[in-house]
């Protein structure tokens, strides 16, 4: 468990989207995960499945921001 209040959370992942670098961040992320979903250049199965796993990893972070707010969205709903 975090040692955060869920206001806390909120309110940190809010100021690191809000910074410079978050949008660039998320651009190299995307940039990125175009590159390793060509399958083109899979070597094998073991590969494909490692690039899944990147391609996972990528989308987690490249949608950070939505989920974040979807769940301060949903939280204060169940609050009121």
């Amino acid at each position: 468990m975090s040692d955060y209040t869920d206001e806390e959370y909120f309110g940190e992942m809010k100021l690191m989207f809000q910074s410079k670098g978050w949008p660039m961040l998320v651009q190299e992320l995307k940039d990125n995960a175009q590159v390793i979903n060509n399958v083109q250049a899979t070597k094998d199965a073991d590969d494909l499945e490692f690039r899944k796993g990147q391609l996972a990893v990528l989308g987690f972070l490249i949608n950070l921001e939505e989920n974040v707010h979807r769940a301060e969205s949903e939280q204060a709903a169940e609050t009121e």
